[in-house]
């Protein structure tokens, strides 16, 4: 269980700082290189939320919810910014944002979850 939400934590973080990345990215080739590491650390994110939230189907089921619903919204969103004179750069910046949001919920559940109980 530590060894998961540390995962998120890791994979959140990372996935963050790559969008930053690309985001001062001097030319096409860091952006690119930027990009494919955002990919490695939101797929690590994605595997890890899986292991955890399939644990209840429940939990699964809001997980899968909350993945469809960025999915379909993130591009949307991002490209509806690029299209009203934006730069490619909002893009990644609301994303970067994003990703540090998600990794300061892992954080909080994490401490929901290690907190004592008065059951044992």
């Amino acid at each position: 269980k530590t060894g998961l939400r540390t995962g998120e934590i890791i994979a959140f973080a990372g996935g963050a700082f790559a969008l930053v990345s690309a985001l001062i990215a001097p030319g096409v080739l860091a952006m690119v290189v930027a990009i494919v590491a955002f990919s490695v650390f939101e797929t690590t994110a994605s595997v890890a939320l899986t292991a955890e939230t399939s644990k209840t189907s429940r939990g699964y089921a809001i997980y899968a919810s909350a993945s469809d619903l960025g999915s379909a919204t993130g591009p949307l969103l991002a490209w509806t910014l690029i299209e009203a004179g934006g730069s490619r750069k909002i893009g990644f910046l609301i994303g970067a944002c994003l990703y540090i949001c998600a990794m300061l919920l892992v954080l909080v559940g994490k401490r929901r979850n290690d907190a004592p109980t008065d059951f044992a």
